[in-house]
């Protein structure tokens, strides 16, 4: 998630450059900057899920406000007789929700005996609801450099964050006495704190007043993992919570990108 501009531009920030939010890209754009910025996004997010079950349908809406992106850049004019005209600093946090929910009707003509030899155990399907919790982060530091007005060169440091929240239960209604009760599935509740890091290189070059092309590599994303999560009904260990660390690296990743100025 962008700022305001970069999502209206679409692709072609990497190419254009000129504010914090090239890091998301291309941090070559830092060095398009001729003065400093400094620049934030509210982001809306909206869910809406409709379920159905038996001619019973459960609507689900919901509308998050949130900061989507906040950055700035420093630039810093080079002085000289050599075509090296700026060298910039900037910083950009992008974040985004996770969040979302959907939730299934019951049917009461769904019916699981918790006792054979007591029918007052007997229940109905009541419902089910799985939610999801969270946000993604990405904070990026870089320093961008410009040739001659025509060559932009930059480099960049990525440092991710995700935050996961899951759950996933099944609900019984007592048919005998009315009350509710709860089932997770197996490994539910689910807990995940992510962090992760990347560098990333990156050229615009100005092929006419009009037309530029960009390029970048941005390293493999280096993850940590921690999970937490509840097990039931283990023939060793019963109902208990578990917890297990990972390492994970995606895949390096290259963009190419161009823009028109009209």
């Amino acid at each position: 998630v962008g700022s305001a501009k970069f999502n209206a531009m679409a692709g072609s920030n990497g190419a254009l450059g000129g504010d914090a939010n090239s890091l998301l890209t291309n941090p070559a754009g830092l060095g398009v900057a001729i003065s400093g910025e400094v620049s934030g996004t509210l982001s809306i997010l909206g869910n809406k899920n409709s379920s159905s079950l038996a001619g019973s349908t459960i609507d689900y809406s919901k509308t998050k406000g949130d900061l989507g992106n906040a950055g700035g850049i420093i630039a810093f004019p080079l002085l000289t007789e050599t075509g090296w005209k700026f060298i910039n600093i900037g910083i950009n946090f992008s974040n985004q929700s996770l969040d979302n929910v959907i939730q299934s009707p019951g049917n009461n003509n769904v019916v699981y005996a918790f006792d054979k030899d007591d029918i007052t155990k007997d229940a109905a399907l009541a419902g089910h609801i799985y939610e999801r919790y969270g946000n993604l982060s990405k904070m990026s530091f870089g320093v961008g450099a410009n040739y001659n007005h025509n060559l932009y060169l930059g480099a960049g440091f990525n440092f991710f964050n995700a935050s996961v929240d899951q759950y996933d239960t099944l609900f019984y209604r007592n048919l005998a006495n009315n009350s509710t009760e709860g089932f997770s599935k197996q490994d539910t509740p689910y807990t995940e704190r992510s962090s992760g890091f990347s560098a990333s290189l990156g050229v615009i070059g100005k092929l006419s007043p009009n037309f530029r092309v960009g390029a970048s590599l941005e390293t493999p994303t280096f993850w940590t993992i921690d999970r937490n999560y509840y097990f039931y009904n283990d023939p060793v260990y019963g109902d208990d919570m578990g917890a297990e660390n990972r390492k994970f690296t995606s895949p390096l990743k290259a963009t190419v990108s161009a823009a028109f100025v009209a």
